[in-house]
C-alpha cells in the first residue's frame, strides 16, 4: 500500500497527519506500507495532465516516475522521490503573493473586501508589569 497525499498549502510537510492515517490503515488491514508521498501547493497543478505542466511539474514527474520504479523494482517508494516530490514548485514568498491576489480577487467578486482583514476572534493583549 502507498499513498500520494495533496494539498493546497505550500508546505508538504502539511500533509504528514494524512500520510500517518495512511500508514495505520495499511499496517492494520494486513498491507505492506511502501510509503508516502507529499505535495505541497498542489493547486497550482490541479485540473490538467502534469505532462501539460511543462517546467513546474517536471520535478513532480521525475519524482513520480521513480516511485513508479522503487515500487516495482523494491516494492517501496525512494526516498529521494519523496524528497523529490516535496520539493516546493516555486519560492514560499511567491505562492503567498499568488494567493493573496486569489483572495483579493474573490472577495471583490462577492463584494466582501471590506471583510478580508477583519480579525473577529482576536484577544487583545494583556501587558503584565512585574
Amino acid at each position: 500500500f502507498a499513498a500520494i497525499a495533496n494539498c493546497g498549502f505550500p508546505e508538504a510537510y502539511q500533509c504528514n497527519t494524512a500520510l500517518a492515517i495512511c500508514e495505520v490503515f495499511a499496517k492494520q488491514a494486513g498491507f505492506k506500507w511502501a510509503g508516502g508521498m507529499a505535495l505541497g501547493g498542489g493547486g497550482m497543478v490541479s485540473g490538467y495532465p502534469l505532462v501539460e505542466g511543462g517546467g513546474k511539474t517536471i520535478l513532480m514527474r521525475q519524482a513520480l516516475e521513480q516511485a513508479a520504479e522503487g515500487l516495482v523494482q523494491e516494492g517501496a517508494i525512494p526516498q529521494a522521490a519523496r524528497e523529490g516530490l516535496a520539493k516546493p514548485i516555486i519560492p514560499h514568498w511567491v505562492y503567498w503573493l499568488i494567493s493573496l491576489q486569489r483572495w483579493i480577487i474573490d472577495a471583490k467578486n462577492y463584494n466582501a473586501l471590506k471583510f478580508l482583514w477583519r480579525k473577529p476572534y482576536l484577544v487583545n493583549e494583556i501587558k503584565l508589569e512585574i
